[in-house]
């Protein structure tokens, strides 16, 4: 293997391909060095030394596999999702993302052949092992009381499981935590076998999405590649099949565009189905499916089959999404999340009757909230944890490189009527995720939207893409492409690292 390495670097290489390796590679280890030094909880330590070790070792080989070995851009983003996010996976503390706690208990139940929820249950059966991993919540494993403790499967009970999502959210980490019960391993793998079932999910949907979409595919990468994507990928949450979903849906959708002659029923029913789990996943990400209406008519032949068929696919995902949002309604409240409305007054029939009785007081401050609340949303994509700590040069590195890249790379040839659909999907997730918050979490009358999170707008940040990109051809070569993912690579690296010195 040594000796193919060096005969490839010696034949494929020319020099200045191997010199942009060499520049890339010192500035993107020198970024992340002064990442470990200036942060400011950085003394040294074993741990932080290792695993920030480690990241680089990462970095390193990543930039090598693709310019050396010369890997396609879709086997690259699924080496680095795997390797960046098992990093993650194993270096954030216990339930250290948002409502893991829930998601285990949910996933524990799925890997037990709990399928299927009942809507009136408020309580919910769980195991021991779920509490001794509650009870050292935000700690990193090497500090906590877990280390060499088995899994305890005595009967016990809580009252947050996420039971409106369904199943399938769920399987991945299911299967992680039916493998380290079968092998009999310590509890702490019930938690990271469950992550990282749930990245190699969310690797292979964005592998897929990269091999299926002909153009575009950089910008996807980018955004599959971005620090908070990454960590959600790697924790026990639902965002890495929902934005896994996304970018496979935007990636049969640029297929779909850009391909000759028509599309088959085959392929119209792989995107119906597409569109229908990322609706069951997220219903508010429905507006994603209006992406079918841009597939030009030629994909159909005459006018009239174009109708049909756009009509045929659009209306039963409205359907699906109906189903959803009646099955939602049936469940009873969380007992948990209801203790924590009654303290802020929040309340969703007295909400939805403050709307209807002042609706021009309630549009006003609604609309105000939302613009001025989205730099926020753009920022906490550079908090990590639950939020409890961030790295905020990464927020300006993000939206010069996201710019970057969308001018840069080739993208469709949509017209201005294209163009205006694309703005109405953008702002269809944006205010519907919006209004669903204010709804369900926001206190009665209250002038700004609380429970909002960036993370929930990362599958529009591709879609946006569709607005800036050229329509010309990419005549970029690889090696052009080395210092975009030299910064991919240093964002990832500097949230993990960021992660190893703030807990180790």
């Amino acid at each position: 293997m040594q000796e193919k390495l060096k005969t490839m670097i010696r034949t494929d290489l020319d020099k200045n391909t191997k010199k942009n390796l060499f520049i890339n590679l010192a500035a993107v280890c020198a970024a992340l060095g002064m990442t470990f030094y200036f942060s400011e909880r950085m003394w040294f330590e074993k741990g932080e030394l290792i695993l920030s070790a480690a990241v680089l070792v990462i970095v390193v080989l990543s930039l090598i596999g693709y310019t050396v070995l010369k890997w396609k851009l879709c086997t690259f983003a699924f080496v680095f999702i795997l390797s960046m996010g098992g990093a993650s996976a194993f270096i954030q503390p216990i339930f250290n993302t948002p409502d893991e706690h829930a998601h285990f208990a949910r996933a524990e139940l799925v890997s037990r052949g709990h399928l299927i929820m009942d809507p009136a249950e408020q309580h919910y059966e769980t195991i021991q092992s779920f509490y001794d991993l509650q009870d050292n919540k935000g700690i990193a494993y090497t500090q906590s009381d877990v280390k060499g403790k088995r899994i305890d499967q005595t009967s016990a009970e809580t009252t947050n499981v996420a039971a409106s999502n369904f199943t399938f959210l769920y399987i991945p980490q299911g299967f992680g935590m039916l493998a380290a019960k079968v092998l009999r391993l310590d509890v702490i793998w019930l938690l990271w076998l469950g992550r990282l079932m749930n990245l190699l999910c969310y690797a292979f949907l964005v592998y897929f999405a990269l091999k299926l979409a002909p153009t575009l595919q950089f910008v996807l990468l980018f955004v599959a590649a971005l620090p908070m994507s990454i960590q959600q990928a790697a924790s026990l949450g639902t965002d890495a099949m929902i934005n896994g979903l996304s970018f496979l849906l935007i990636g049969y959708f640029l297929h779909l565009y850009c391909k000759d002659g028509m599309a088959s029923r085959r392929e119209v029913l792989l995107f119906m189905g597409i569109g229908f789990l990322l609706t069951m996943a997220k219903i508010t990400d429905i507006f994603l499916a209006g992406l079918f209406l841009l597939i030009p008519q030629s994909r159909f032949g005459d006018k009239k089959k174009e109708i049909a068929v756009k009509s045929l696919v659009i209306g039963s995902t409205i359907l699906v999404g109906a189903l959803c949002y009646y099955y939602y309604s049936t469940f009873a409240p969380c007992l948990e999340l209801k203790k924590y409305l009654d303290v802020i007054h929040a309340d969703s029939k007295g909400q939805i009757q403050y709307i209807l009785g002042n609706p021009s007081v309630w549009l006003k401050n609604f609309g105000t909230s939302l613009i001025y609340q989205m730099e926020n949303y753009i920022k906490m994509l550079s908090s990590f944890g639950a939020f409890t700590y961030d790295y905020t040069i990464l927020t300006p590195v993000a939206v010069f490189m996201y710019s970057k890249i969308c001018f840069q790379e080739q993208g469709v040839s949509l017209n201005r009527l294209d163009k205006f659909l694309v703005l109405l999907m953008l702002m269809g997730v944006i205010c519907f995720t919006s209004l669903a918050m204010y709804i369900s979490w926001t206190p009665v009358g209250a002038v700004q939207t609380e429970g909002v999170q960036g993370r929930y707008f990362i599958p529009i940040i591709m879609l946006a893409s569709l607005l800036f990109v050229s329509s010309e051809k990419n005549t970029r070569e690889r090696e052009n492409h080395m210092t975009d993912l030299a910064v991919i690579n240093y964002m990832a690296g500097a949230m993990l690292i960021v992660t190893a010195v703030r807990y180790y």
